[in-house]
């Protein structure tokens, strides 16, 4: 029996079992965040790679790094488009 927020010394068993209902809703609640967290490193990495593909069928000249060139080096392709000449 709970009365003004305390427990009676009786039922402690009750405390107990409300604790674990929380601390298990919190653990699910922490796990599905990460989750979320996971999906959205997924989803802007899908996107980045589509935005690089849309960029590169585009008309103009450009072409892949070499390793010698870059300066911090990936292990994704990165490419440089050349300047075009301003009229």
């Amino acid at each position: 029996m709970i009365l003004c927020g305390f427990v009676h010394p009786l039922q402690p068993d009750k405390l107990i079992s409300s604790y674990l209902i929380r601390s298990r809703k919190t653990a699910s609640s922490y796990r599905e965040l990460e989750e979320r967290k996971q999906r959205l490193q997924k989803l802007e990495k899908l996107y980045a790679d589509m935005a690089l593909q849309k960029e590169l069928r585009k008309p103009g000249r450009k072409r892949k790094l070499r390793e010698d060139e870059m300066e911090n080096p990936t292990s994704q392709p990165v490419y440089k488009w050349r300047a075009q000449r301003k009229r």
